[in-house]
């Protein structure tokens, strides 16, 4: 390539260049016409994707190479869909402070939950349920997250001053004391219905 004063501006003109749905000739002319002074470049970068066929060199599947990829996708999606059984994951901020709201809970309550501070088997089953039905998941889906092995925190931070220790968990009852929850909301919190 040429070396012209602006290099880095040329190759990005290339690059917008071969970014072109139709590097043909009217586009070439439009590119020619703007930066003259990059004619020999351009007419070889529009020869070159002209030329090019990727589909030439591309071998034909057959119907078990067909087969083999979608098994391969099934499992990949399978997968995917098992390590993200994170049913919080999902929500966005505006639908968290909706499902606390509809729960009657705050939304340090919710992540306390989400994040698996609370021990799963102190929140009661009907709380559970509600909660499961208004983050829509079914309550298996939900109780089985919460069961499962939390994290470490260091997972989640970037920086530490102290050695990463895993935080100890709190009864369902302990949290709504530890956030202030009227008493008379905690003793209908923590009905089994």
């Amino acid at each position: 390539m040429n070396q012209h004063p602006d290099h880095d501006q040329d190759i990005d003109v290339l690059l917008h260049f071969s970014m072109e749905p139709n590097p043909g000739k009217d586009t070439l002319n439009q590119y020619l016409d703007q930066y003259p002074h990059m004619a020999g470049d351009l007419i070889e970068l529009s020869r070159k994707l002209l030329t090019e066929d990727d589909s030439a060199s591309a071998p034909e599947l057959q119907p078990q190479d067909h087969a083999l990829l979608e098994r391969a996708w099934q499992q990949y999606r399978t997968a995917i869909t098992s390590k993200a059984g994170d049913p919080f994951v999902s929500l966005t901020i505006a639908q968290q402070r909706e499902t606390a709201s509809a729960l009657n809970i705050s939304r340090a309550v919710l992540a306390a939950i989400r994040d698996k501070i609370v021990l799963e088997t102190s929140i009661p089953r009907a709380f559970l349920r509600r909660m499961a039905n208004q983050i829509g998941c079914n309550f298996e889906e939900l109780s089985g997250f919460l069961a499962s092995p939390s994290e470490s925190q260091s997972a989640h931070s970037y920086k530490a001053t102290e050695k990463p220790r895993l935080q100890s968990q709190v009864t369902f009852e302990q949290l709504l004391i530890q956030t202030n929850t009227p008493v008379e909301l905690r003793e209908k919190l923590l009905k089994e219905d």
